[in-house]
């Protein structure tokens, strides 16, 4: 039996440690970056400013900030060419 329940530990900690890997991904960070930029600060944020400030792609940024905006949690607004997002309703 306790062989049996060793293998079950091993097993439960991988488990776990693949769980907490896939929560901290790239994209997480992103929200979370553009969640304090936006609500805790309360400064307006561009992709190009959130891609230099997490050091991910102005692509990824664009995505991110263009899905927060559709799910409510930003609202776009535009300035000529510059896009830019300001706190939505939470």
């Amino acid at each position: 039996l306790l062989p049996l329940l060793s293998q079950h530990q091993k097993i439960y900690s991988i488990v776990e440690d693949i769980f907490y890997m896939a929560k901290n991904t790239r994209r997480d960070g992103l929200w979370i970056s553009a969640l304090r930029e936006t609500h805790t600060a309360g400064q307006a944020i561009t992709a190009e400013k959130l891609a230099k400030y997490t050091g991910s792609s102005e692509r990824s940024a664009r995505d991110v900030l263009k899905t927060m905006a559709e799910n409510g949690f930003l609202k776009e607004e535009k300035k000529g060419r510059e896009v830019r997002y300001i706190p939505g309703e939470l």
